[in-house]
């Protein structure tokens, strides 16, 4: 996402730079702010959130653990 933001406010003159560094800040704190009232608000959604969340992390770890054990193995130093 920001790679896209930054390719959008660099492809812009100097001109307009700022203008479009604000706009797009502001529009990533509203989103920000929205989807926090909406977690906070509806308990449910909170807790679908928090679960996918955690998926995310345990695959992450299990992707980490795979790489590196695969290669290095089980030894000790």
């Amino acid at each position: 996402m920001m790679a896209h933001v930054s390719c959008v406010c660099l492809c812009v003159c100097d001109r307009y730079r700022f203008l479009m560094y604000s706009l797009f800040n502001w529009l990533y704190c509203i989103s920000s702010l929205i989807s926090t009232m909406i977690l906070y608000q509806y308990f449910i959604i909170h807790s679908l959130y928090l679960i996918l969340i955690s998926l995310v992390v345990v695959w992450n770890a299990a992707v980490f653990y795979v790489d590196v054990f695969s290669v290095r193995g089980f030894r000790t130093e």
